[in-house]
């Protein structure tokens, strides 16, 4: 391919991975950013660990890093609360994963809440309900840990 006289060849510019991200689609066909809010209180002993948003391969890191503090210390009640949590890839399942073995190596529980439609549909399909302590909402977690 012959190029005009006196013009430069650039290449197209290769989007960023920021920008590459906006695009991507879910399973309903909209797009939007990976995003998720990690916000975390307490009850009395109870660390409670509130997760809104998406999990998955870009954001599982973020909720990895909180519940790693959270489970610092030895003898740790945890709940983790996904009521707003609006999907789980098996990156976020394996941060859960590693959570609760560390929570077991230190003495402490973990107690999930709020895990209710699409995402407990895929809590089933992988079968992670069995190997979860699971309530049915932030009370009964509390009470659970107590």
């Amino acid at each position: 391919m012959e190029r005009p006289a006196g013009k430069q060849y650039t290449p197209a510019r290769e989007p960023s991975v920021k920008q590459a991200r906006h695009g991507i689609q879910d399973a309903t066909g909209q797009s939007g950013e990976h995003q998720v809010e990690v916000n975390e209180s307490s009850d009395g002993v109870v660390t409670i660990v509130a997760v809104k948003g998406r999990l998955d391969s870009v954001t599982a890191p973020t909720l990895g890093e909180r519940l790693s503090g959270a489970l610092a210390a030895p003898s740790r009640r945890l709940l983790i609360e996904l009521s707003q949590l609006e999907y789980i890839s098996s990156a976020g399942f394996r941060v859960l994963l590693l959570a609760a073995k560390r929570a077991a190596e230190t003495d402490g529980q973990i107690v999930l809440a709020g895990v209710s439609g699409k995402v407990r549909q895929l809590f089933d399909l992988g079968g992670f309900l069995d190997l979860f302590r699971i309530c049915g909402s932030r009370d009964e977690g509390i009470a659970a840990l107590r």
